[in-house]
């Protein structure tokens, strides 16, 4: 019976989906799709998530560069403005909670800005409540990079045979699998339901 469960954060635990930037925003799916293209897909973005820029410096250079977009922009990235960004998925948390008081130990891979790590912090206390973590931002290496993944085992001395690894993106699953870890593609918290009995 594997005991070691790995979780991504985004579309686990935080609420990646158009609807909420959508709904919070105010504005159409079509205009969401765009607005999703232009701030995270733009290289600067990725810098964010390896730690080598920040999220406020990277929101002054986009905002200089869409100024007709300055609202829409600074909500997605301004920290106060996260958790309406990012919204917590409670009932999947409280789950990983769960699992890790019946004995399961819990490790988080991800990638993840410092800003949004210092919200997971602040808002759920992660450092207090998984054995470990490793986050892109802090590493400098991202998924489904196989030197990210290999330093989780190494770091927390976890053995690929003993674990389960879930994430919402088929590269990041495909990359856990050829090294060797059981992963999961993840859609909903029954994909972690089934896979562990």
């Amino acid at each position: 019976m594997k005991r070691v469960l790995i979780f991504d954060i985004g579309g686990i635990i935080l609420d990646v989906s158009n609807e909420a930037i959508t709904k919070f925003l105010g504005i159409t799916e079509e205009e969401t799709k765009a607005l999703r293209k232009l701030v995270y897909r733009d290289r600067r973005f990725l810098a964010c998530l390896k730690g080598r820029m920040t999220q406020e410096q990277y929101r002054e250079q986009l905002i200089e560069e869409n100024p007709e977009k300055e609202k829409e922009i600074d909500k997605i990235l301004n920290p106060i403005y996260q958790e309406k960004v990012l919204p917590f998925i409670s009932d999947t948390w409280n789950y990983i909670c769960e699992l890790r008081k019946q004995g399961y130990k819990i490790y988080f891979l991800s990638n993840l800005t410092k800003v949004s790590y210092e919200y997971l912090k602040e808002k759920l206390k992660i450092t207090q409540l998984v054995d470990g973590a490793i986050y892109s931002w802090q590493e400098g290496l991202t998924k489904p990079e196989k030197e990210i993944y290999e330093l989780l085992l190494d770091r927390y001395q976890i053995k690929r045979e003993e674990a389960i690894f879930f994430d919402d993106k088929l590269q990041n699953i495909e990359m856990g699998n050829q090294l060797g870890i059981k992963s999961i593609l993840y859609k909903s918290k029954k994909d972690i339901e089934e896979n562990i009995n």
